[in-house]
């Protein structure tokens, strides 16, 4: 009989540890009390930290010296297809006497390969095509990665000499200058790593692939389960626990450009200055949402104090651009991103659950949270707070009890969109 699979369980398939010195290998799940593998859409590659307690003398024997290569494979409770990441160890550290005093407890530090690769080389030349089809020339040239790049296709032609950049560093100042085809005016491009591979695209795109699959994706906070049924029914997706990070800070958002921004952009051959701005009374709907509701709450009388006078010109930007090379469509876009990063890092949460390596930096979800007021026994959900949400950071973290290991996962997600009363 198969054995039954509860929330938090996991299947560690491999966890192997290799010497790039003399190709030896070690299977380490023995040793192991804890991996964690960070995701987050601000980074462009996947960090890992792996805890051991050694009692084989691994760190002087095989020797682990910061020079290997960690692949894990997992696959958690309910689900079919594994994931699987192979990091660089680049550091070990925190080496202290286990509990019993005959073994070694110490933490390797590891990163993606890809980043190691990037940082040991540089850029060096002029590209003009679309700003995707140059990343995965970057990806592809430079870094050799066989890793899957999901790029959305980007606006217009730009022409970039690179000051000596490394690969990573290259992308990120293509990533700043892109514009998306599903608008016309530019919107927040991200490139990041998940465990899935590598993604440069806009919050625009990400929203609308994540969306149809967000029923699959519905977590739950609910603390007065009573029966063994209902709990085993909402486990997989009940959440452990929840934070509400930042609420609305309106000074903030005001001096961040939320509502009001204002661009000159100097062209550097003609010396001419255009100015550009944002204003969120003529351009709300152009701040994209992630549900029908929204989180930035807002009444038109109080964004009117700011947008209406004269005096307040919101977050003041100063760009170069280059019209003889013919990429000036998307030099003065800062207020226009300035206004989408406030509303993406509007009412974050952060969030923990049982683990699922499908879950993945990026996604969006939905979170039914609960009223703070009412009966104990009884509150309903929180129709301001609850919603759909854009995953910015996640942590895989499989630690090890008594006898096996449990996996679950954390992340800090955020609600975008503009709601008026």
């Amino acid at each position: 009989m198969a054995k039954q699979e509860n929330p938090g369980d996991v299947k560690i398939i491999q966890a192997k540890l290799k010497s790039k010195a003399n190709g030896a290998e070690i299977d380490i799940r023995a040793q192991m009390i804890e991996v964690s593998i960070f995701e987050d859409v601000d980074q462009p590659s996947l960090y890992c930290i792996v805890q051991l307690l050694d009692s084989l003398n691994l760190v002087e024997d095989f020797p682990i010296i910061g020079e290997e290569t960690f692949t894990f494979t997992w696959l958690s409770a309910g689900r079919k297809e594994f994931s699987s990441c192979t990091f660089d160890v680049f550091s070990v550290d925190s080496l202290v006497a286990g509990p019993s005093g005959k073994e070694q407890q110490y933490t390797l530090h590891c990163v993606s390969p890809e980043h190691l690769i990037s940082a040991s080389m540089s850029v060096v030349g002029t590209f003009r095509n679309t700003t995707d089809v140059i990343v995965r020339s970057v990806l592809e040239r430079y870094i050799g990665t066989k890793k899957i790049l999901v790029a959305e296709e980007s606006k217009g032609l730009a022409e970039v000499t690179l000051p000596n950049y490394t690969p990573f560093q290259t992308i990120d100042y293509l990533r700043q200058r892109s514009v998306s085809k599903l608008k016309d005016q530019p919107s927040s491009f991200f490139f990041f790593e998940s465990q899935k591979g590598y993604h440069y695209a806009s919050l625009d795109y990400l929203i609308q692939q994540g969306i149809p699959d967000i029923k699959s994706k519905v977590f739950t906070f609910n603390e007065n389960i009573n029966s063994d049924k209902e709990r085993e029914a909402r486990s997989f997706r009940n959440l452990k626990q929840y934070l509400q990070l930042d609420t609305f800070d309106s000074i903030k958002k005001a001096a961040g450009g939320a509502m009001k921004g204002q661009t000159s952009a100097l062209d550097i051959i003609s010396k001419d200055v255009e100015i550009s701005g944002f204003n969120i009374d003529k351009q709300m709907k152009s701040i994209i949402g992630s549900d029908p509701k929204a989180a930035m709450s807002n009444s038109l009388e109080f964004m009117s104090a700011f947008v209406n006078n004269p005096k307040f010109k919101g977050k003041t930007n100063t760009v170069t651009k280059d019209k003889s090379k013919g990429n000036s469509f998307n030099e003065g876009a800062a207020s226009i991103k300035d206004a989408l990063f406030q509303v993406l890092n509007n009412g974050p949460v952060r969030c923990l659950a049982d683990g699922d390596n499908y879950l993945k930096a990026g996604d969006m979800i939905e979170l039914n949270l609960p009223e703070n007021s009412g009966t104990s026994n009884s509150k309903g959900q929180n129709t301001l707070r609850s919603g759909n949400f854009f995953i910015t950071k996640l942590r895989h973290q499989i630690l090890k009890d008594e006898k096996d290991f449990k996996y679950q996962c954390s992340w800090d997600c955020s609600r975008m969109g503009v709601q008026v009363k």
